[in-house]
């Protein structure tokens, strides 16, 4: 498995990206058990800033971000991926390309980029990669 960099992540944190903190439970009033969004890094180091039982302060590998896959948007129509990522019919049109692979990331709209960042979508195949966890498999 590769190792996750920060710039895979930069794109979301603006967003509200949330990790899973693997084997950890956190006793951080109003987070979900092991759910997390108080990360800060440096260098190759992952670090979470609030305080997790045992763990507050110090370096983790053992943390995940959860993103939503592509896959997510297979066979739906058009109208609920607008509503969903809340872009344009031309914006949609411009992601089914990209879910295709008639266009790469590198040539959608910075409208569009924004939108995949603001919901979390996992434009770059982290979930694939093992580097992510699929946001509707975390409760299996």
């Amino acid at each position: 498995m590769e190792k996750l960099e920060l710039k895979e992540l930069a794109p979301y944190l603006p967003y509200g990206l949330k990790f899973k903190l693997l084997d950890y439970k956190c006793d951080y009033v109003g987070e979900e058990y092991g759910i997390c969004n108080g990360f800060y890094f440096i260098g190759d180091g992952v670090y979470y800033t609030f305080k997790c039982r045992d763990t507050a302060g110090k370096n983790t590998n053992n943390c995940k971000p959860i993103l939503i896959p592509l896959s997510h948007f297979k066979n739906r129509i058009i109208r609920d991926i607008k509503l969903e990522l809340g872009c344009s019919h031309n914006q949609v049109m411009e992601f089914l390309c990209l879910m295709d692979g008639s266009i790469r990331l590198d040539m959608v709209t910075l409208g569009l980029y924004t939108a995949m960042c603001e919901n979390h979508i996992d434009f770059n195949n982290l979930i694939q990669k093992g580097q992510a966890i699929d946001l509707y498999t975390l409760n299996k």
